[in-house]
């Protein structure tokens, strides 16, 4: 009998335990976060842009009942925003990483695109140097594709594109950092590319101005209008 009391009284005095450590830990007096470390990569994100969100989300919220996943999602709806990381420092920190997407175009002029093909916003102007790709959103990997192996073409002729076009139909117009358009058509892209940037010093060794237009859709020959 003694024996069999002992382990009740052991088994109530666990679960009070339990109980006591639980309403401690959960208690929004205990374990206060006094201080939040937040931290992004790029100056064109401001803290001041999260602070007033993070603080109202961490608010009366002890360091263990804090939602970290909630509050990593609404972060991430922020324009700009690629990935979050939140990690919980005893006893009463956060530390907040916001990592932002890097534009490298402007996608059909009031969004952007990064290095994997994806569209996304920015809640300031990036520097007008970009390239601008006008298509639809199905095709963004396509076009950075043609953009990357189109330019290495161009290379020897220390040209660049400035602006792509691709139709749902896949017709191709480029325009180049020195303003001269060219028009690719359908098909053998690359080649046709090839064959203007072996055209290219000719043309410009025998006219004194620049041409407008190269049409390169002829299989033999091209179009220049100047």
């Amino acid at each position: 009998m003694r024996r069999f009391i002992f382990f009740l009284l052991l088994a109530l005095f666990i679960i009070g335990l339990i109980i006591g450590i639980h309403v401690f830990i959960f208690n929004p007096q205990n374990l206060p976060i006094r201080k939040v470390t937040l931290y992004c990569d790029s100056s064109m994100l401001p803290n001041h842009r999260f602070e007033k969100m993070i603080n109202s989300l961490v608010y009366h919220k002890n360091l263990l009942k804090v939602d970290l996943e909630h509050m990593r999602l609404m972060i991430e709806k922020e324009p700009g925003v690629a990935d979050v990381d939140i990690q919980r420092i005893w006893p009463d920190r956060l530390s907040i990483s916001i990592i932002s997407w890097v534009p490298i175009a402007h996608w059909n002029q009031d969004e952007f695109l990064n290095t994997y093909g994806e569209i996304f916003k920015l809640p300031y102007k990036p520097k007008d140097s970009l390239p601008s790709f006008f298509g639809t959103n199905d095709i963004t990997v396509k076009m950075l594709d043609y953009y990357q192996q189109i330019n290495r073409i161009l290379a020897p002729l220390f040209l660049q594109i400035k602006q792509i076009k691709l139709s749902s139909s896949d017709f191709l117009t480029v325009q180049l950092d020195n303003n001269v358009k060219l028009i690719l058509g359908y098909g053998s892209v690359l080649n046709k590319v090839q064959r203007f940037v072996e055209v290219y010093p000719k043309l410009v060794i025998s006219h004194s101005m620049l041409p407008k237009t190269v049409d390169l859709r002829y299989k033999h020959g091209l179009a220049v209008k100047w």
